[in-house]
């Protein structure tokens, strides 16, 4: 029994060196560097470990659209007799989409400008009789009761010319209603009439939406609408194209629709990228982007929200993460400036901050190295720069 207790200690001593080599308290480092416990401290990089309120993102549904859309009506009761633009078709501001039945009012119009031509001959006549008793008073040969009678019937003829003149502008006016045209620039998107119908004061004929700058119109529940600010930067998923987009919360509607309690949010400068979140829809490889994007295209707005549920989360960089096996680890600063391996239990990565979530193992205000000149092992001094 003596002759084998040495032989156990010496085949121990074995075994602990041999695994030396592959300890877990060793770290990587540039080719021809070299770190030691007692020698000169190895230049490291450090962060000082500190908490945040965690995040998620959240999906919310919604669809292109114009950054305006127009409803086109007319201000006369009148026949339809013409629509010159059908849905689809693309407008120029001016363009004229619809003609109504004008026959009545230019009827008026002749009427007025009759009324406004017999205006102006008797304007004519009274102009020159108050010439001619003007100068026969000041011959003597008129009294001053009749030259006033005579500047009184010019008077009433400038004010009849004038109400005449007035008529024609207003008829004149009526029919440019007649010939109904576009508000702006875009797409006829809706069309409400047919040629025949009689149009309505205020009543929709047609719709027209602009499409030289786009928006996303999405729902957001009440529950999850405080979470949203605007000015916000979102992601904009749009699967019809496989293109993701960036873009800004623009307006965060106050009222909410009553009975699905849902939030209007408006996402304008939509900008194409291809995104670094793996959780993204496909980017498009043909390209295009901005410029296969359509109004009425469904559409996933993604925001990163706080979470408030759990408190304060550590997130750390992946770039300080020691993986051994299935192990994942950090370097750990003592005290004593000395490099300690913790390990930890990694949570959520997140790609866009390439950041890692440390569920456990890790306290704020610990530092951690997130680089080294040399070799760090277990026990290394360091010296953070």
């Amino acid at each position: 029994m003596k002759t084998r207790l040495p032989l156990l200690l010496f085949t121990a001593v074995l075994l602990l060196a041999s695994c030396g080599s592959d300890s877990p308290s060793e770290a990587l480092a540039p080719s021809g560097s070299r770190g030691t416990s007692d020698g000169q401290p190895i230049p490291v990089t450090s962060m000082t470990v500190e908490t945040s309120m965690g995040t998620e993102t959240r999906t919310f549904p919604g669809q292109v659209e114009g950054d305006r859309r127009v409803v086109v009506s007319t201000m006369l009761m009148a026949r339809i007799d013409k629509i010159a633009a059908q849905e689809g078709d693309r407008v120029t501001k001016g363009d004229v989409l619809i003609e109504l039945d004008a026959s009545a009012l230019n009827a008026e119009k002749a009427r007025a400008d009759a009324m406004r031509s017999q205006a102006q001959t008797a304007l004519t006549g009274a102009s020159n009789q108050l010439s001619r008793f003007r100068a026969l008073r000041e011959r003597g040969s008129a009294t001053d009761r009749e030259l006033e009678e005579v500047e009184t019937m010019h008077e009433q003829a400038e004010a009849a010319l004038a109400a005449a003149e007035s008529a024609v502008a207003a008829v004149s006016q009526q029919l440019t209603h007649a010939m109904i045209t576009s508000p702006v620039t875009g797409h006829v998107v809706a069309r409400f009439a047919d040629p025949g119908a009689m149009a309505q004061p205020g009543q929709p004929i047609m719709e027209v939406e602009t499409t030289s700058e786009l928006r996303v119109v999405a729902s957001v529940p009440e529950h999850q609408i405080n979470a949203l600010a605007e000015g916000q930067a979102v992601f904009v998923d749009v699967d019809a194209i496989q293109g993701r987009f960036q873009g800004r919360l623009r307006a965060i509607n106050a009222s909410s629709d009553a009975p699905a309690r849902q939030y209007r949010v408006e996402v304008d400068r939509l900008e194409a990228t291809s995104g670094d979140d793996p959780s993204a829809a496909p980017h498009d490889p043909s390209g295009g982007g901005m410029a296969r994007l359509r109004p009425g295209m469904y559409a996933r707005v993604h925001a990163e929200t706080a979470l408030a549920t759990r408190g304060a989360r550590i997130h750390i960089p992946e770039d300080a993460l020691v993986t051994r096996g299935q192990l994942t680890g950090v370097w750990v600063i003592t005290e004593n400036n000395r490099a300690l391996l913790r390990w930890i239990r990694p949570g959520a990565h997140q790609a866009s901050t390439s950041t890692v979530e440390v569920l456990s193992g890790l306290s704020a205000g610990e530092k951690i190295i997130l680089s080294a000149r040399g070799r760090v092992t277990g026990g290394s001094r360091v010296d953070e720069q």
